[in-house]
């Protein structure tokens, strides 16, 4: 059997399966421990270089800037110091969080109390 010819034979062969209302089930339980398996990964990973930085940041024997460089990760990641240049696309006012959005009406009100003062003074 010539290997194009044996691909074309296993797509329809998984597709046909794929129409099976169990084997559809199997692939998304699959999935779903997959995606589990991943995001808990992602957190020990998480967890073990936090771990390692407050090592480092607590070892009297690292170099000074070595400390300083791991108290900043640590904090960083407890959104202790946002970076100045980060950009945040916003789609929705969901996205926006609710101390930015209070600092905008405020500034919103102020500049329109402004406007209405200096078009109530006389010329």
């Amino acid at each position: 059997m010539e290997t194009g010819v044996a691909i074309a034979y296993a797509a329809s062969g998984a597709s046909r399966l794929a129409k099976s209302e169990k084997v559809r089930g199997r692939i998304e339980e699959l999935q779903a421990d997959f995606a589990r398996r991943g995001a808990n990964h992602a957190e020990i990973t998480r967890a073990a270089i936090l771990r390692g930085l407050i090592a480092i940041a607590e070892n009297k024997d690292e170099p000074a800037g070595a400390r300083i460089r791991a108290y900043e990760l640590c904090g960083k990641e407890h959104g202790m110091f946002g970076d100045r240049s980060e950009v945040r696309t916003i789609k929705s006012l969901a996205d926006i969080p609710d101390d930015v959005l209070e600092q905008a009406i405020a500034e919103g009100e102020r500049l329109e109390a402004l406007q209405l003062a200096k078009e109530k003074k006389p010329n």
